[in-house]
């Protein structure tokens, strides 16, 4: 199947276990042969439509001036980034909860959590057989596992509140301890390298540490997917997710970008030169503050205009490769020239 294929049902009718029915007419517009880009960033305050930009698996939510807000506490809600082609990546999030929800920690629940569903590939056929929307995250006969790992902040009971790493089967593979206090910005990132899975948290106001919280490799026989998205993933907890960054990832970095002119003087209204690989994508930023994947893409020169010393800098992404170093000059930048229209009148013919 391929272009856009629209599909309309009379009606659709959800009810819940509490006997509550609700019916509506509803449009399904199917699109294939979507491609999402890698690196890939999400800036909320940017975003007007939240499905050209995500897509909400489970849960409701909204867009707010600081993030991507669940608008109430409940069972797994979750928002999948990227694309199933996805292989190995970084990603990194900030996040602040502002309240969890108390709740019996043992099944189904298994207490309040927060963090990412790695190479997510969208619920099977397990777990309820038969029911729809589709609610499985187990492994199925004859097909690999929806996700590849999780990895998240937990609290499955009292005094036990750690960060850990779920493997593909659902089972705690690494764990270390870590309170979460509601009300405070923490930051998330995680990594998948081949079979393994890294997953660590910190106080915005500290810096990064250099150490992961859990870490994981999956056995070479077991049936995980080798390629998947991002699931963010809210569980029992009301939380806002900030800017989303993902970036290719592997053992090797990416070459570093190199400009022409490398510095000097430059007039505004000028464009340099930045070059990387042919596979590579450039991005760069003028005000001093190093690029990511929300910064403007280098595809025809960095464009200079205004006067004044500009410092520039560039990072290059490449596909199954770490971020390249970041490359940064400086310009001494003229105002532009002004040139008046029409012919100098001063000058006449034969002069």
């Amino acid at each position: 199947v391929t272009g856009v294929q629209t599909c309309a049902l009379p009606i659709l009718t959800a009810f819940d276990g509490l006997g509550n029915i609700s019916s509506r007419t509803v449009i399904f517009t199917l699109q294939t042969n979507n491609i999402w880009p890698l690196p890939y960033g999400v800036d909320w305050s940017e975003v007007t439509d939240l499905e050209t930009y995500a897509d909400v698996v489970d849960g409701n939510w909204e867009i707010t001036p600081t993030g991507l807000r669940t608008t109430q506490v409940g069972y797994d809600h979750i928002v999948a980034i990227g694309d199933r082609g996805w292989t190995d990546y970084d990603v990194l999030v900030p996040f602040t909860v502002h309240s969890i929800a108390t709740v019996d920690p043992g099944s189904p629940s298994g207490g309040p959590g927060i963090g990412f569903l790695l190479r997510w590939n969208g619920h099977n056929n397990t777990v309820t057989p038969g029911s729809q929307p589709q609610q499985g995250f187990l492994p199925e006969v004859g097909s690999p596992t929806p996700f590849g790992a999780i990895g998240f902040w937990r609290n499955p009971g009292a005094a036990s509140q750690r960060i850990s790493i779920l493997n593909h089967r659902a089972q705690e593979a690494d764990t270390t301890p870590f309170t979460l206090n509601p009300g405070t910005a923490y930051v998330m990132r995680a990594q998948v390298e081949g079979n393994t899975y890294r997953f660590k948290m910190w106080a915005a106001s500290s810096n990064e540490p250099a150490a992961w919280s859990a870490e994981y490799t999956q056995g070479t026989n077991d049936r995980q997917p080798t390629s998947g998205s991002i699931g963010l993933l809210a569980h029992e907890v009301d939380a806002t997710f900030g800017d989303v960054i993902v970036t290719p990832w592997g053992s090797q970095k990416a070459a570093t970008p190199t400009f022409d002119p490398t510095g000097g003087l430059v007039d505004a209204g000028d464009a340099i030169e930045v070059s990387g690989n042919q596979d590579g994508a450039i991005h760069y930023t003028t005000d001093g503050t190093d690029p990511t994947p929300l910064s403007p893409q280098a595809e025809f020169g960095i464009p200079i205009t205004e006067p004044g010393t500009v410092t520039v800098k560039a990072i290059q992404y490449r596909p199954g490769r770490q971020p390249s170093n970041v490359a940064s000059t400086t310009f001494s930048v003229n105002a532009a020239p002004s040139v008046a229209a029409g012919a100098d009148k001063t000058i006449k013919p034969g002069e």
